[in-house]
């Protein structure tokens, strides 16, 4: 486990999580553990995820940052950033080399794919994305999107002024995680892609069930 391999790194990220209150949410110590772990798995080589690894404890930094600033996760200065990183990789035993290549990682890897990305980077992407279509996606998204209707019982997924930025629904929200499997965000490395058809699946299955559920209910089509 890379939090065994780390264990410095990882216990002094999780005091950090905990001292900015990120508990219990989608960007909480957990979810960079479990992105750590990914990206350690799905790496081409052992060397490549022992970094890539690392990058995904670390790649909280822009959401550590923007509680601990209290600006838009977009605003949080890029040498904060760099500066949180490095702090944290002191307690590595990477080289520089390595370190850069973690740093670039974080920065980049909520961005849309590149043939340039390095081999961290698109592992640690592909973790990233990984963990956020497993089924807590399903509890997170109702969590923190409260004042959005659960469904839309008119439309259901087929609202055509939703998009991802205002998606209308929690479910709709939801389904967007079915969008990295294709295009410009989609999975890329082969392990990546082979966990991933699981978790598509489960996803898709849900989603396919609620509707098959609200035509038995008589509410779709929505006859009101």
């Amino acid at each position: 486990m890379i939090w065994n391999m780390f264990p410095e790194l990882a216990e002094e990220i999780r005091k950090t999580h905990l001292a900015e209150g990120l508990t219990g949410g989608g960007h909480d110590f957990e979810h960079a553990a479990r992105v750590g772990q990914y990206a350690l798995v799905i790496a081409p080589a052992p060397a490549i995820g022992r970094v890539a690894g690392v990058a995904g404890l670390c790649h909280n930094a822009d959401r550590v940052l923007q509680h601990r600033f209290s600006v838009g996760r977009r605003d949080v200065p890029k040498e904060k950033m760099e500066e949180l990183v490095g702090a944290w990789l002191e307690l590595t035993d990477l080289g520089k080399e390595e370190r850069a290549l973690v740093v670039d990682a974080v920065l980049k890897h909520d961005g849309r794919n590149s043939p340039l990305d390095s081999p961290v980077l698109m592992a640690l992407m592909d973790a990233d994305r990984l963990v956020n279509v497993e089924l807590d996606l399903v509890i997170r998204c109702g969590q923190f999107q409260p004042d959005l209707p659960a469904v839309d019982f008119v439309h259901f997924l087929s609202d055509p002024e939703a998009n991802y930025r205002n998606p209308k629904s929690v479910l709709r929200d939801i389904s967007h995680s079915l969008e990295w499997e294709n295009g410009p965000f989609c999975l890329r490395s082969p392990k990546a892609i082979g966990m991933g058809k699981q978790r598509f699946q489960a996803l898709r299955g849900y989603l396919n069930t609620l509707e098959a559920q609200l035509r038995e209910s008589g509410l779709i089509p929505y006859p009101f």
